[in-house]
Parts: structure tokens; sequence; C-alpha cells
């Protein structure tokens, strides 16, 4: 099982999408980071064969994607960032009629049907019209669908977007159910999301791929540009955006500036242990002219 991109590039007249990204995948998580606009977006329609390439190729086991057509298809599960449900329809009723749509036999829709709800936790609300769902709910249905056909590879695109902390937890836990045994990508910039559950990072800045690294070996290249300085009055939102300051954290009922910078800031400064938002401010802080 494994998934190519070959020097791949996406133009929309002289506008560059994406641009010479060269990339193997295999079993595991991988996060898609990017701010707005860094062609997430692009990467992942093209490889659900939404839209095609301007150059380069992806392969899937040696095999052109676009070659394989329904193949290749029978074994993606896609959850786009907005999805389109008939509100009339129950829980039940919308699977059920994905799983048609997918080619399962009526017996085996409901079978998967069932199963599918007791995943995502919506058993209980199976009969219920997916118009009275909560947005946690609809997420939730989103991805019950994107694994009707047990999927080889899933695609997940902003799946917490607008959810509260409890929903994002609860999807979190799901998706780290499923990563064992698959290739899944999950787009997001919601990155706390998926610091504890992806194996491995992906970084798309300006429509170039710019890391592809271990969770754990991206976040110590970290170590020695993070600081923590103690908030001795108001900073205002431009002093911010010029220290870099990724959070304002409280320690023993003081606040502290959390401040990505290559030299220790203050002398009062102190070097907690970086994580995976400290990166993403690193790398993709437009006041900072962006992370090397």
């Amino acid at each position: 099982m494994k998934l190519e991109l070959k020097n791949l590039s996406k133009f929309y007249g002289k506008v560059r999408a994406l641009e010479g990204v060269d990339l193997t995948l295999d079993k595991g998580i991988y996060a898609l980071l990017g701010p707005n606009g860094a062609g997430k977006t692009t990467l992942i329609s093209m490889i659900a064969t939404l839209i095609r390439p301007t150059a380069g190729k992806l392969l899937w086991d040696g095999r052109d994607i676009f070659e394989m057509g329904e193949e290749y298809r029978s074994f993606l599960g896609y959850m786009p960032q907005n999805i389109s449900y008939y509100k009339e329809f129950s829980a039940e009723m919308f699977l059920q009629y994905m799983c048609e749509m997918k080619g399962l036999k009526p017996r085996e829709g409901r079978g998967r049907t069932t199963e599918l709800l007791k995943l995502v936790a919506l058993e209980d609300v199976a009969k219920r019209k997916v118009g009275s769902f909560s947005g946690g709910m609809k997420q939730r249905l989103g991805i019950a669908q994107a694994l009707i056909n047990d999927p080889k590879l899933l695609i997940l695109d902003e799946p917490t977007a607008g959810l509260d902390p409890k929903e994002r937890i609860r999807f979190r836990n799901i998706i780290h159910s499923l990563g064992e045994d698959r290739i899944i990508i999950y787009c997001t910039h919601i990155v706390p999301d998926v610091e504890h559950i992806a194996g491995r990072v992906l970084l798309l800045r300006r429509g170039k791929l710019i890391k592809n690294n271990e969770m754990g070996e991206l976040i110590s290249q970290m170590q020695g540009l993070v600081w923590e300085l103690p908030l001795k009055e108001q900073v205002s939102e431009e002093r911010m955006e010029e220290l870099a300051i990724s959070n304002i954290t409280q320690h023993g009922g003081k606040l502290y500036m959390r401040i990505i910078s290559e030299e220790q800031p203050d002398e009062e400064a102190l070097a907690p242990e970086p994580c995976l938002e400290d990166v993403y401010m690193y790398f993709f802080n437009e006041s900072q002219g962006e992370g090397k």
C-alpha cells in the first residue's frame, strides 16, 4: 500500500497553486498543515481525482490513479470540508443511500450502516433527521459516509472546523482508532487536533512542500527557538506580531508570553518544551518573513 506524488504541480493560468511536490505515503496518519492559500485543498483534490495535475503523476502501488479510475476510487474515502445533506433524511437513511451509491447491496448496506453509526456514536439518533443535528453530529456522520467502503486511503479536509472542544476530542479518537491499517491524510489548520494522533507532518507553504518529518523530529527542531517571558503589561496586537507571540499562558498565577525567537528575547525568558503550534508559528508567521 503506497501512494506516490511525483513532481506534482498545478497552475491556473500563471497562478501557481502547487509546484514540484514529491512525496511517498504508506500506512499511518499524516497531518497536512498550512495557512489558507497554501495549496492544501488543491493537493487533496488531486489525490481524490477531483482535479488533474498540470504536471507530475500520482501513483498507487506504481499505477497512475487517473488511469485506474473507479478501481482507485473504490478504496478511497473522502470527507470534504463542507458536506451537503438532505435535511429530511435520517442518519440511517443517508448512510443507506450512500451505501447504495457506492454499489453495496441492500442487505450489505444495512449492515454497514449499523456498524458505522455505532463507530461514530450516532446509533441512538439513527432515526432522527439530519437537519436537526448539531455541527459535531453532522461531522461524525460525514466521517461515517467516508468509511462506507472501508477505504485504504482516507482524506479528511478540515474535519473539526467549527466543532466545540468535546466534539473535537471525540473526532480525534475516532481517527486515531482508524490509523493502523490505512493511509489517512488529515488536512487542517487547527494544529492541536493532529499533534497527538499524526505520525508524520507535511508542511505546505505557497504551493510547495517545505517539510516532511516525523512528528517528534519536527518538534525537536524547535529546541532553542521557543521562549516564555513574564507578561508585565498589556501588549498591543502590533507588538505581538513583532515578537512572534504564539500564545499567552498562565503558570503559578502569572501570565507568560510564548515567543518564537532564534535568540533569547530577555534574560527573564524561560525555555519550555516546544509543541506543534510552535512549529506552525515558526514556519507560517508572515510578520517574521516566515521560518526557514
